[in-house]
């Protein structure tokens, strides 16, 4: 039963997140097809410790957010580019818990998903210039740099940001947890 409320009580934090940064976060720049929305990545990243599942839910439920909050499609197809980041991310920390133990083996990870979040952005950047046939040596520019370039600093950034909340949610939780037992 712990481990249920457990579940719920994290997918319920990590899914209010990714529904409310879009509509109230403190800083929000877009410029098509580049956004820059503080704090945009942690649900993500916080849902990837946890299951494939519930990354997979705060990458559709920031979508359809940034969709209903009238973002540009080029930028929530970005978004929706991070499926990429919850599939692969959590696949990997399944596989290799032991990565969220220190903060030394948790940076070459965050590194790795943070180019991976950086190309995704990047190709479908690219994806959306190729379709308006506006493939030019300035598109190219915004693809790389002011898209592809930002986000691997934003996702790193954002990456660490999640793992010190990971940590400390798990702090909360285990005293929460242990003291709710020695009640029983």
């Amino acid at each position: 039963m712990m481990k249920f409320k457990t579940n719920l009580w994290i997918s319920s934090i990590v899914i209010g997140m990714s529904i409310l940064i879009p509509f109230y976060t403190p800083f929000k720049l877009v410029i098509p097809p580049a956004s820059y929305i503080l704090f945009s990545y942690v649900p993500v990243f916080l849902a990837l410790y946890y299951s494939w599942r519930l990354a997979l839910s705060a990458v559709l439920c920031m979508a359809i957010a940034l969709y209903s909050t009238h973002f540009p499609l080029s930028i929530v197809a970005e978004c929706l580019s991070h499926l990429l980041l919850a599939i692969v991310g959590s696949s990997y920390i399944r596989n290799h818990a032991d990565i969220l133990n220190s903060v030394r083996s948790y940076i070459p990870f965050c590194i790795r998903m943070a180019c991976l979040v950086a190309l995704g952005e990047m190709g479908v950047s690219l994806f959306i210039f190729f379709i308006k046939h506006d493939i030019t040596p300035n598109t190219v520019f915004v693809a790389l740099i002011l898209v592809g370039g930002v986000a691997l600093v934003h996702s790193f950034i954002e990456g660490m940001i999640g793992y010190m909340l990971y940590k400390v949610i798990n702090k909360i939780w285990g005293s929460c947890s242990r003291r709710n037992y020695a009640n029983t």
